[in-house]
């Protein structure tokens, strides 16, 4: 009969063999998971994404100077109430999907 530490030496050695194919089989095998089927509404509407877009639209709010909640609401070129009302035309206009109308309540 072997001596305790052969048999554990040799166990360890086993181990530290076979440690980097085992890796290199889990790195290689494919993640199960859910088939994921792509939404044609959903590709459409990320297609029409525009960084350009996004830029403009906050340089415009920055614009207004302030956003705070308590700033005037009734200014045409400055604050919430600025923001607001461009926000409505962006509406408006088509350039923003429906909104319910009750956000627009002053």
């Amino acid at each position: 009969m072997e001596p305790d530490y052969i048999r554990i030496s040799k166990s360890l050695a086993f181990l530290l063999l076979i440690t980097p194919f085992t890796f290199a089989f889990a790195a290689a095998a494919p993640e199960a998971g859910p088939e994921v089927k792509e939404n044609p509404q959903v590709s459409a509407v990320l297609s029409e994404i525009s960084a350009t877009q996004i830029e403009a639209t906050i340089r415009t709010l920055v614009g207004f100077g302030t956003r705070h909640t308590l700033s005037d609401t009734q200014s045409e070129t400055r604050g919430i109430g600025a923001a607001r009302q461009w926000i409505k035309s962006e509406f408006e206009r088509g350039q923003i999907a429906e909104m319910p109308p009750s956000i627009w309540r002053p």
